[in-house]
């Protein structure tokens, strides 16, 4: 069951204040180092068992490291980094290691919205939630969003998933 809490007088103007600074910070290059950018996935199989490999970041990694001769089994842990790289490739295609990225390797750049939209607003969102006075929108707005993108997904969620 969900339940709503009142939040302390000030606390969303503290809160959006501080997502907004994190936003900034994100998208100021050099601010925040490369390594907080990294996603770590494990391999469950081999690379080349994957039938879904093109949908999968960390087995696309898997197969460059591969193919660039280094060795690549199941159950290893693959870092990577989704970048924008000049191409209008979805995310999962746009993952590279984190060496390619320090290196700067054909000019790539690390895709910040896609790590604000895909991996800090969700958690932000559902942290927040319960608190009255705040909804998605707001959040994405705060972190640089487009809120009304967030609006449509959280109102088709709600009528889908109602609390029993």
């Amino acid at each position: 069951m969900h339940h709503a809490c009142s939040p302390p007088h000030g606390f969303f103007t503290f809160t959006s204040r501080y997502l907004r600074h994190i936003a900034a910070d994100l998208r100021t290059p050099g601010k925040v180092p490369i390594d907080k950018f990294i996603i770590h996935k494990g391999l469950t199989k081999d690379p080349k068992d994957y039938a879904d490999a093109k949908n999968q970041p960390h087995v696309q990694v898997a197969m460059r490291m591969r193919a660039a001769g280094k060795s690549v089994k199941a159950l290893d842990t693959i870092p990577y980094i989704v970048c924008l790289d000049g191409t209008s490739n979805g995310a999962t295609n746009r993952a590279y290691h984190p060496d390619d990225v320090r290196k700067g390797q054909k000019g790539l750049e690390i895709d910040v919205d896609y790590y604000i939209k895909n991996q800090l607003h969700p958690v932000v969102a559902r942290l927040l939630d319960p608190i009255d006075g705040t909804d998605s929108g707001q959040i994405a707005e705060c972190l640089g969003l487009n809120p009304a993108e967030f609006l449509r997904v959280m109102s088709s969620y709600d009528t889908t998933h109602s609390d029993i």
